[in-house]
């Protein structure tokens, strides 16, 4: 006999499509599932490969790199949107802030040295010469690098992790095909 549903009782069929779309929910669930976790071992994997001459100490430095992009975009995704804090710019402080607090001790006992006319030369942490170094050298990269943080905590506030994952990785894309589109020469 067909097991169609004009052949069955009527108070079977909903049930018998629910376990249906269940069993295929799961079944897609476990086949995304498991393709992430083959991706993600391909590219850690291809990492490993690419950089096997600089030795294990640093491919472990770039994994644990990596592990904290995915926890800082996950935990920034968790607070804004399973929290409901809305203060996407003010988390784009607390980033900065807690990455300053190891870099400022060690830049202010450090010996920067910029190249003139081709020699090294030092220059002291609180000269004129170095603080307008730093504002012709770092100061735009870093406005820069803060309006990029700042514009991704916001998106992360709106969409998924994936989702702005994979439009942060379009952009460089995006930006060269506009780039030559209007006429720009690539090297």
């Amino acid at each position: 006999p067909s097991l169609s549903p004009r052949r069955l009782p009527r108070e079977r069929v909903p049930a018998m499509a629910d376990a249906a779309g269940a069993l295929a929910a799961v079944g897609g669930a476990l086949g995304t599932r498991a393709f992430a976790w083959t991706f993600a071992g391909a590219i850690c994997a291809g990492l490993a490969l690419a950089f096997q001459a600089d030795g294990f100490a640093r491919i472990a430095l770039l994994y644990a790199f990596l592990v904290c992009l995915v926890v800082t975009q996950l935990s920034v995704h968790w607070v804004l949107r399973d929290l409901r804090f809305q203060y996407s710019t003010f988390l784009t402080f607390l980033q900065f802030a807690a990455c300053c607090l190891p870099v400022v001790p060690f830049a202010a006992h450090a010996r920067p040295t910029e190249l003139c006319k081709g020699v090294p030369s030092p220059m002291p942490f609180r000269s004129r010469r170095f603080l307008s170094f730093y504002g012709r050298k770092v100061v735009p990269v870093v406005f820069a690098i803060s309006v990029s943080v700042a514009a991704n905590n916001a998106s992360l506030g709106l969409i998924d992790p994936g989702l702005n994952a994979v439009l942060g990785n379009m952009t460089p894309a995006c930006t060269g095909i506009l780039s030559a589109l209007f006429g720009a020469r690539l090297p």
